[in-house]
């Protein structure tokens, strides 16, 4: 479990949340600085020990593959 932390109309919150809960989250708030010019760089998420550390398009990226190979498993076809 990681800790989230960010700021709710002026107030400040926190929660245990997962690693994949951790990286969407952030991934969220790089989205949004991009939105609003805030961010000139590549985005990544450098979190020691992460599975999802890296590139926000090339971790992405995985996780929506994974994510339909766990589907294709559930609707009968685990060899996807």
């Amino acid at each position: 479990m990681l800790t989230r932390s960010w700021v709710d109309h002026g107030t400040p919150k926190s929660a245990n949340v997962t690693q994949l809960e951790h990286w969407a989250s952030a991934l969220a708030d790089e989205r949004n600085a991009i939105v609003h010019g805030e961010t000139s760089h590549q985005p990544t998420y450098e979190v020691p020990d992460s599975p999802y550390s890296g590139t926000f398009v090339e971790i992405g990226d995985r996780v929506v593959r994974e994510a339909i190979v766990v589907q294709l498993g559930n609707f009968g076809f685990p060899e996807a």
